[in-house]
């Protein structure tokens, strides 16, 4: 009924040869262009980008602008420095840092690795695969709709909205095992519980805390250190990630479910507070824009703290 794994490889192959077809078709960036001196290419690939229903000129004279200005003698070269505290761009690295570490450390892995794991030792009477399936199926079309509101809602909205959703669901999941522990028929007219949670707490990661961090990263960092940032804090996740993933298993086996689930929750609770306060929203704004702000914000900061000193 189901597949081995050397059959799930070919079809995970196949389901890649559209991505490898149509990304020939895709135009190269025009920021990119811009920084190789290639500025007709630019305007061209810019051009292909707006489907050719309005003029570019501006926009590409902003990020020639915004290139240069990042370029000039302040920012020659990039210094470790660059990313202290006190440098111009802490801030945007914090806020990658911090999403990438909320999306990890919520718990989605163990929750997507481990997931018929977990259903069996819910002791609910549904089929562990059949309930993993559907939490799979979930999860695609709950990624597909969140392409369709990040423009519309904002990046931060769907953060916070998901965040709380999580939230609820791992609460619900920690509550559900906890009754479990203390007497097992408590929650036999409950079996559905732990399929309910799961599915919203996948959906509700796939609308926000999973597409949105890497929205959000590519947007916030300039482009003279984009490339660099990305891969620091893209190194960063997959390292939290194998870390959550390996304790796991050990951790409830030595705490329970139940705390495992809480922990999670409360990783939410933080990160509920972390959005509002650190996320900046990116909706409707140029890459230029974002970067001038957090660069003034920064430097705003730096002011503030120097006169409070004196």
């Amino acid at each position: 009924m189901y597949m081995d794994w050397s059959e799930l490889s070919y079809f995970c192959a196949i389901i890649s040869l559209p991505f490898l077809i149509t990304i020939i078709f895709v135009p190269e960036s025009p920021r990119w262009l811009v920084a190789k001196s290639r500025d007709e290419d630019a305007k061209t690939s810019l051009q292909r980008l707006r489907m050719c229903r309005i003029t570019v000129e501006s926009e590409f004279e902003e990020i020639k602008q915004v290139f240069l200005e990042s370029c000039g003698p302040a920012h020659a070269s990039v210094k470790g420095s660059d990313f202290y505290p006190s440098g111009v761009y802490y801030i945007p690295m914090m806020v990658a840092l911090g999403l990438m570490a909320l999306q990890q450390l919520c718990g989605i892995n163990p929750v997507i690795f481990y997931t018929v794991y977990i259903f069996k030792i819910s002791g609910t009477n549904l089929n562990a695969h059949v309930c993993a399936i559907i939490v799979g199926i979930a999860n695609f079309f709950a990624t597909l709709t969140a392409n369709v509101f990040i423009d519309k809602v904002g990046r931060k909205v769907l953060l916070l909205i998901s965040d709380a959703l999580m939230f609820l669901s791992l609460l619900v999941l920690g509550t559900y095992f906890c009754v479990r522990d203390i007497d097992q028929s408590l929650v036999d007219s409950f079996n559905w519980v732990p399929l309910a949670s799961f599915t919203l707490f996948v959906i509700a990661f796939s609308l926000g805390l999973g597409p949105v961090p890497w929205i959000v990263l590519a947007e916030i960092f300039p482009l003279k250190i984009r490339a660099l940032a990305g891969a620091v804090v893209t190194a960063f996740h997959w390292v939290l990630t194998f870390g959550v993933v390996k304790a796991f298993p050990y951790f409830i086996t030595q705490f329970g479910p139940d705390v495992a689930f809480y922990l999670f929750a409360g990783i939410c609770v933080f990160g509920f507070w972390f959005i509002i306060k650190k996320v900046p929203e990116t909706r409707g704004r140029s890459l230029e824009q974002i970067e001038r702000k957090l660069i003034k914000s920064k430097k705003t900061q730096q002011t503030q703290e120097a006169i409070s000193s004196v």
